[in-house]
């Protein structure tokens, strides 16, 4: 009988090692890395032995398009069991349509042509730096193919009023419905000074939309466009600011006093008789100078017809710098100051006005 009881239990033990053994063998795991050669983080996981790893949201990288993960050098399958450690290294490729700040790309360009399509962002540097060493484009069109990213480095406007005339874009900018965000467009030359995406035109920019953007000047400042002159028939139709911030800066002068800090608009800064901006809207704005100050233009002739505010616009007088006896009076939800020859049409939606005082 003893020996029976013995018997037992050597068998009870035995069925418990190898219950044991089972259960440490199921739960053996291990771990897969994720490297993501600078881009967004992913954590690691922990995988039971001879299941799949769930493929994590693709990580971020600025400027670049994630490929794949891969594994020793190959892509790798989400559909492989685990069955050892791995690391997993994310692959990438420059993402052309976000700018790096620093490239600058006018090899699409040959005078002869008169058409052309700009598909990175380095070629929209390209159409700047053209335009600012003198040319204007006159009779040529350019069409936008891709949205770009101008990733909030310093933009430096397309064209410039340095000197009057200055040096102007004179071609058909289509936008082609396609949006460039993220644009730092700043310029505080002396006496001068133009800010927007194109910094002079007297050409025509359709079908754009601009998106997070931070204009800032001493003088002409616009979301699209800072200064139009020459009276050409220069045209802004059916373009579009969401979101970001336009400001005139009044300049201290080499006299010791201040002057400018004016012509902001959301769409364009300064335009003149024979211009014509129709069928624009901005939101999510703000447009802050001393004088001329408007939601639509700053200071203005020409014809403004079937603009809008969608919402959000807000209009800021700032006084601080106030240099004139008393607070000019040019602000205004669709144009700022109004000169005698401007045509208003069929404009609707109403800007809120705040006052900064004088200190």
């Amino acid at each position: 009988m003893k020996k029976l009881v013995l018997y037992g239990i050597a068998i009870l033990m035995a069925i418990t090692l190898v219950i044991s053994c089972d259960d440490a063998k199921a739960v053996k795991t291990y771990t897969v890395t994720f490297k993501s050669d600078g881009g967004s983080e992913i954590a690691p996981v922990d995988v039971i032995e001879g299941e799949k790893v769930a493929k994590p949201a693709d990580p971020t990288k600025k400027g670049y398009k994630f490929l794949e993960w891969q594994l020793d050098g190959k892509a790798f399958s989400f559909e492989e069991a685990v069955t050892t450690d791995i690391t997993l290294k994310a692959t990438w490729e420059r993402d052309e349509t976000v700018w790096d700040g620093k490239e600058v790309d006018s090899s699409w360009y040959d005078e002869t042509k008169p058409e052309f399509t700009i598909k990175k962002a380095s070629e929209l540097a390209g159409l700047a730096q053209l335009v600012n060493k003198g040319t204007r484009f006159e009779g040529k069109t350019i069409t936008l193919e891709n949205d770009l990213d101008l990733g909030n480095y310093d933009w430096t406007p397309i064209g410039n009023v340095v000197s009057y005339p200055g040096q102007t874009f004179a071609g058909t900018f289509k936008g082609n419905n396609k949006v460039i965000s993220n644009m730092k467009a700043v310029s505080k030359t002396k006496d001068h000074a133009t800010a927007g995406l194109f910094g002079s035109i007297t050409g025509k920019v359709h079908d754009l939309t601009l998106k997070d953007i931070a204009v800032e000047s001493y003088h002409y400042a616009g979301g699209i466009v800072g200064y139009s002159s020459a009276n050409t028939g220069m045209e802004i139709k059916n373009c579009h600011i969401d979101g970001g911030s336009i400001t005139s800066i009044p300049e201290l002068l080499d006299s010791g006093k201040y002057d400018n800090g004016d012509k902001a608009g959301g769409i364009i800064g300064y335009m003149v008789d024979g211009d014509l901006v129709e069928g624009c809207t901005v939101k999510n704005i703000t447009v802050k100078a001393y004088r001329d100050i408007g939601g639509i233009i700053g200071c203005g002739a020409g014809t403004v017809k079937n603009n809008k505010f969608l919402d959000n616009v807000k209009l800021i007088q700032d006084n601080t710098n106030g240099y004139k006896p008393t607070r000019p009076d040019t602000i205004d939800s669709i144009v700022g100051r109004k000169e005698s020859t401007i045509k208003l049409e069929a404009n609707t939606g109403t800007a809120t006005i705040e006052f900064v005082p004088a200190k």
